[in-house]
């Protein structure tokens, strides 16, 4: 079974200024991607599931490979059991990352009939 606040754990905060000096480059974009993650994860840790998959669908319009985002919008899915949903989620992040060893972990929880969150 994927325990949503579980799972949330492993999930930190993304802030622009740290990776910046850390030499990346983020374009306003990318910026604007993780500050709605960042309140999508508190959403979450909140219990807004709602509010937090309106924030990470904006994310990835903003930046559609921020797999991390991709994730996190699966297990949302998956919380307010939009099951099909969620499998496409973890299949992206699977198709787009070779070593997506988080979204196959998913998947298999989906498969074996632990979905419930």
């Amino acid at each position: 079974m994927i325990d949503l606040q579980t799972e949330l754990s492993a999930y930190r905060p993304l802030y622009p200024e740290q990776l910046t000096e850390k030499g990346y480059m983020l374009t306003e974009e990318i910026s604007n991607a993780l500050v709605l993650y960042n309140k999508a994860l508190e959403n979450l840790r909140n219990g807004n599931e709602d509010i937090a998959i309106i924030e990470l669908k904006k994310a990835l319009y903003f930046y559609p490979e921020f797999n991390e985002a991709v994730n996190l919008l699966g297990l949302c899915y998956a919380a307010t059991n939009q099951l099909e949903r969620a499998e496409a989620m973890f299949r992206h992040v699977i198709t787009s990352e070779t070593n997506s060893v988080l979204a196959l972990g998913y998947l298999e929880n989906m498969r074996t009939g632990d979905a419930a969150v």
